[in-house]
């Protein structure tokens, strides 16, 4: 009870009205953004990366934006979702129905369309499995990945094509030299044996090591040298780490299977979404 009076008589020696102190700073409201949307939005949620954006209607809608506002894609939750809730993983939500008392854990299995024009592939370009792959030379997981791969495309000659991105890691000192020296050895058609070789020294690159491979290669060295810098080769690295950042690529290996991104890089993994995307199986 004595808790009870002190607290009434603290609230009631307030001022009625907040006083600003002479220090206090200046707010400014700046819209950066409006997106006008058909259907009343009922809760909103960002990504606790950034990345996205979500917007759930009163029809039950569940709206996708990127950060600068570009609507993604949209998905039916159901009428009476009325509560979504972000977690670390931007593909993951929490989707409430406070009327039935529910939640739903939801993921969302996005398709990306990558431009893989005047890409290295390996495989049938008619494949009906494509696998792109964003790699560091120097990445010793990437090099697991390439030797998997390889089996793949050896166990399904006809199904599977491996495409190669660049997406050299700051962290490792010579991977953008050996990305450039794999585009130029690839302006001599000889892009696949620089990869595979490139990876089977990722724990030892240098320029000096790079320059063995060329030589072991019998690629014109003078040559590769001189295209290492040639503006098409750069162009075509600074293509591949601009579509890295366009689709959120963060670090390496990071895969996609017909534009779905996977996550477990085990053989069986593989098998399992190429099972999953098959014609006639592929999941709405």
């Amino acid at each position: 009870m004595r808790k009870t009076i002190l607290i009434l008589m603290l609230l009631a020696m307030l001022p009625p009205n907040p006083v600003l102190c002479e220090n206090t700073t200046e707010i400014r409201l700046n819209v950066v953004q409006t997106l006008q949307m058909a259907l009343r939005p009922v809760d909103i949620a960002v990504a606790l990366n950034g990345r996205r954006v979500f917007a759930l209607t009163e029809a039950g809608s569940l709206l996708i934006y990127s950060p600068d506002g570009r609507l993604e894609g949209s998905v039916q939750l159901g009428e009476g979702t009325d509560i979504i809730k972000a977690t670390p993983r931007d593909d993951v939500l929490l989707a409430g129905n406070s009327r039935e008392k529910t939640l739903r854990i939801i993921t969302l299995d996005m398709i990306q369309e990558i431009d893989t024009s005047g890409l290295p592939v390996k495989g049938p370009m008619d494949a009906p499995f494509e696998i792109v792959v964003f790699s560091d030379f120097e990445c010793p997981s990437c090099a697991e990945l390439a030797t998997a791969l390889d089996q793949l495309t050896v166990e399904y000659p006809e199904q599977v094509k491996v495409v190669f991105m660049n997406y050299p890691l700051r962290s490792h000192r010579h991977s953008r030299a050996a990305a450039a020296a794999a585009l130029a050895a690839g302006r001599q058609g000889r892009f696949w044996e620089f990869h595979d070789a490139l990876f089977d020294n990722h724990d030892r690159l240098s320029p000096q090591k790079i320059d063995e491979i060329a030589q072991d290669l019998k690629l014109d060295t003078a040559r590769l040298k001189r295209e290492m810098s040639h503006l098409e080769v750069t162009a075509a690295l600074n293509r591949d780490l601009t579509e890295a950042a366009r689709l959120y690529v963060g670090g390496t290996p990071t895969v996609f299977v017909n534009g779905r991104i996977l996550r477990n890089h085990s053989t069986e993994s593989f098998l399992s979404v190429i099972n999953r995307t098959a014609p006639g199986n592929e999941k709405q």
